[in-house]
């Protein structure tokens, strides 16, 4: 047993667990607010030994590892036992007493948020936020006058004393961002309001949104005590972080939205404080907790995710979210729009694309009819008078998403080539329910070749029948749209089909991770070699060793590949980091920290993504991720600008690669632009042999050489 290891590691979760109630997961946040809690030093005491308290009993009963560093155990506890040393009066009162009820608080903090949060999220996929907090508090709130004390919360002499005096709106804010922490006093709301700027500006201007609409309503009224609106505005602030940016990808919409709903928390917190006003017991997070959840959830339940995007991961720091936004969802696919694969195996042709000159119109206007055609360009063998002429003609349709079946028509017979059937417009048809009330409709398929039921459970890929000539069909081809429900003839839903490539020439192709493929388009699935990760030799514990060459002279460097507990791949050197995947056969760089003019850092600017084919010349682009340019402290400001102008700073990548007797070349041409103006450029050169993995690289910008890589064997 590593006692050090152990005791580190504990330590780590305590001051996460101060950073957690401010959306960051920053040691060095979790610190500053510690030590800012201790101006107070006795009920900054009773939150640090609150919170040593829970975390050491959830280790003792398993909640967690003794090697855990997350604070979410801990954050709860904290504030109640914060809250517990404010309002309890230490002077004349019985140090045994107080320790035992701070032990019992801390621990019944702990039960209640593992019980809560473990329903919550079972059932509505939804955090408990400091629903646990608030609970405990006004139970301990309640009893503690029911025995004769009161809730007023000593004035106490500070550690550090501070005679200045702030114009009123810049001192409210202080102190209301210090009394999160029960710390109402400016010095504490300084060192918040400094760990929020350095950390995360989106955070820190969301705060000031916040704070500022409850000023507005304190000014307007004019009848509120100081003491008073504390708890409302911190309220506000926390609600203003938590929807501005988030559980929402920071944009104007997301601020938009927590402006709306800090109107709200402003009428329930105002309302919390008026039930509880003859007790004097304040509303602690309530407001925050509930309007939070009004917002978000019913957000959730939109049709499309889009303006602001919501968000299902939990990454709770508004530049982290912006990050996994811009380098995974923005990345891959176009965000609020359902994403599917292509329902067919081979190179397919589309005869008719959206709002097609033909029947893809109004309400079924987001449509694709796809048929087969040779390289003479004839769609059929012999004369086409037969549907089996048809290449088409009885290939195989594949489910284009997993779901399950919600209706199946088999038994129309195929029309003769050249004629229609008006009164089974659809034909033999599958229509899959994905989620929500998105669905997927297969049409016009051969009769006798759907062996599906409706009500049966399908995966991606799953056989759904076979193309015929059926419905509205005067020659054989497959119909196929997104739909907003599960009749024939629903609304169609725009929709991007996924991992695709386009057809250059008869040996060229081109990549498409996303997108709306047109009319005329010869399309076909991405069927990648599955071995590429071995190809590039990424596989866990794989090492690799380089010689590397930079205007500063010629230094060794060694790659090893890792795993964390959460399946994350990435790639080690020198303290410095690729965080990748390789996801059905393509290979992607999410994220690159560390140093530059390195190995490894070359090799993310130079390939931030891959889709191999063997024997296969290939084209692609993306967008790399912003981490591969900047160090962190520069990406934060980026993607504090990006949050308001999201094409200010972009970064483009062209790729093309080569397949020539087991040696992959690739070209990538890699540009930040500003304002759409280049603002750098790269060119970069890599080589991989199939048998040896990575050879070569090369990079250099528009002016200079900067780096060479050759693999020491």
């Amino acid at each position: 047993m590593n006692k050090s290891k152990y005791l580190y590691s504990f330590i780590e979760a305590v001051l996460n667990s101060y950073s957690t109630i401010m959306f960051s997961n920053e040691r060095i946040v979790g610190l500053l607010i510690l030590l800012s809690t201790l101006i107070d030093w006795k009920t900054g005491l009773s939150g640090l030994v609150g919170t040593a308290i829970a975390l050491l009993f959830a280790r003792v009963f398993r909640f967690e590892g003794w090697d855990s560093k997350s604070g979410l155990l801990g954050f709860n506890s904290l504030l109640v036992t914060l809250g517990l040393g404010y309002f309890y009066p230490f002077n004349g009162s019985n140090p045994l007493i107080f320790s035992s009820i701070l032990i019992i608080a801390s621990i019944l903090a702990l039960f209640t948020y593992i019980a809560l949060n473990t329903i919550i999220v079972r059932y509505l996929n939804f955090p408990s936020m400091s629903l646990s907090f608030s609970v405990i508090a006004i139970f301990l709130s309640f009893f503690y006058l029911r025995i004769g004390g009161t809730l007023i919360g000593e004035i106490r002499p500070l550690l550090i004393q501070t005679s200045i005096e702030l114009p009123q709106y810049f001192d409210l804010y202080l102190k209301s961002l210090g009394s999160i922490f029960f710390q109402p006093n400016i010095i504490t709301g300084a060192v918040i309001a400094l760990a929020l700027l350095v950390t995360s500006r989106i955070g820190f201007v969301l705060s000031l949104v916040g704070f500022s609409l409850s000023f507005v309503f304190m000014t307007v009224f004019n009848s509120f005590p100081t003491g008073e609106i504390l708890f409302p505005s911190l309220n506000l602030i926390l609600i203003s972080i938590a929807i501005g940016g988030v559980f929402f990808i920071p944009s104007w919409y997301s601020y938009l939205i927590a402006v709306i709903a800090g109107i709200t928390g402003i009428i329930i917190a105002f309302s919390f404080q008026t039930m509880l006003y003859n007790f004097f017991v304040p509303p602690f997070a309530f407001p925050y907790c509930i309007t939070v959840f009004i917002y978000v959830y019913a957000m959730r339940l939109r049709l499309v995710n889009k303006n602001p995007y919501s968000i299902d991961y939990g990454s709770f720091h508004p530049e982290g979210n912006l990050e996994y936004y811009y380098s995974r969802i923005e990345r891959f696919y176009e965000t609020g729009t359902s994403q599917f694969a292509l329902p067919f195996s081979g190179e397919w042709t589309i005869t008719q694309g959206n709002e097609g000159e033909f029947t893809h119109k109004d309400l079924w206007k987001h449509a694709w009819d796809f048929e087969i055609y040779d390289k003479e360009g004839s769609s059929y063998r012999n004369e086409g008078v037969n549907v089996t002429d048809y290449y088409c003609y009885g290939k195989p349709v594949f489910a284009s998403a997993p779901g399950y079946v919600t209706k199946v028509l088999d038994g129309i017979l195929d029309n003769p080539v050249g004629q229609i059937n008006t009164i089974d417009n659809w034909g033999n048809y599958v229509i899959v329910h994905h989620w929500g009330s998105i669905y997927s409709m297969y049409a016009h398929l051969k009769p006798g070749t759907i062996n599906l039921k409706q009500g049966d459970t399908i995966s991606k890929g799953t056989k759904l029948g076979s193309v015929g000539n059926s419905g509205r069909s005067a020659v054989p081809h497959l119909h196929f749209n997104i739909q907003l429900g599960p009749e024939p003839g629903s609304s169609t839903l725009k929709s991007y089909l996924v991992n695709y490539k386009t057809t250059i020439d008869n040996t060229n192709f081109k990549f498409i991770p996303y997108g709306i493929p047109l009319k005329d388009d010869r399309i076909s699935p991405l069927i990648p070699d599955s071995s590429l990760q071995d190809i590039l030799n990424l596989k866990v514990t794989d090492k690799s060793s380089f010689k590397v060459r930079t205007v500063k002279g010629v230094k060794q460097e060694t790659w090893e590949v890792n795993v964390d507990l959460l399946g994350n791949l990435s790639i080690i050197s020198d303290k410095s980091y690729i965080y990748f995947s390789v996801y059905e056969g393509i290979y992607n760089c999410f994220s690159y920290y560390g140093k530059r003019n390195i190995g490894l850092h070359t090799f993310a600017l130079i390939l931030s993504r891959l889709p191999y084919l063997k024997s296969k010349a290939i084209e692609w682009t993306d967008k790399p991720p912003l981490s591969i340019f900047y160090n962190p402290f520069i990406e934060k400001t980026v993607l504090f600008i990006k949050a308001f102008l999201p094409n200010f700073i972009t970064t483009e990548a062209q790729y093309k690669a080569v397949d020539n007797n087991n040696i992959i070349k690739i070209d990538s041409f890699i540009t930040i632009k500003i304002v759409n103006r280049i603002f750098k450029s790269y060119h970069g050169k890599l080589e991989v042999d199939v048998s040896k993995g990575i050879t070569y690289m090369s990079l250099e910008d528009s002016k200079k050489f900067l780096v060479e890589v050759e693999r020491i064997e």
